[in-house]
């Protein structure tokens, strides 16, 4: 019976050791967001384009999943994207000298290819974001509004808050 307690015993330490070790290995919960102030009248999506890992050395390194990868490569051999250059293989993206994010910004809200997942923003407060996401590369577009400009932002564990332009007064004075 002592034997059998002592055993017990041990075996019940060692699940508790294993039990606390778990949420060491676990995955971190993702800390980044995208807050777009003043939406006015629309309603935002974001699509994640690229993943991000930050290297140790401090660089960032952008790797392209499908459908995107497939999109951007097809969009670089036919002429209609340039500035960027994704291995086919493992879809790390180098962005080129001639790399225009205005232009890859007009090109992405234009061409989101069938299959890319969208976040919905939620609106709260008179702002809208997507709560805690992966960090990545991501597309913001406002819904079904071809006039909105579409912005391009870089999330690692913290909040991008993009400020809606679409709708801010513009008044040009000509003296």
């Amino acid at each position: 019976m002592k034997k059998t307690t002592k055993l017990l015993a041990a075996f019940l330490a060692a699940a508790l050791l294993i039990a606390l070790a778990v949420p060491a290995f676990a995955t971190p919960a993702p800390t980044g967001s995208i807050t777009v102030m003043d939406p006015g009248n629309h309603t935002y999506h974001a699509y994640k384009i690229f993943s991000v890992e930050k290297k140790t050395d401090g660089t960032l390194e952008y790797t392209a999943a499908d459908p995107w990868k497939t999109a951007i490569i097809n969009a670089v051999n036919n002429g209609t994207l340039s500035g960027l250059e994704v291995d086919a293989s493992t879809g790390v993206v180098l962005k080129l000298a001639n790399y225009n994010a205005a232009s890859f910004a007009a090109w992405a809200k234009a061409n989101i290819p069938t299959g890319a997942t969208s976040i919905n923003l939620s609106e709260s407060n008179g702002k809208m974001t997507t709560g805690p996401i992966d960090p990545g590369y991501y597309l913001v577009v406002a819904d079904g509004d071809t006039q909105t400009l579409a912005s391009l932002c870089t999330v690692l564990n913290e909040e991008i808050a993009i400020q809606n332009k679409n709708d801010m007064p513009f008044d040009k004075e000509v003296e």
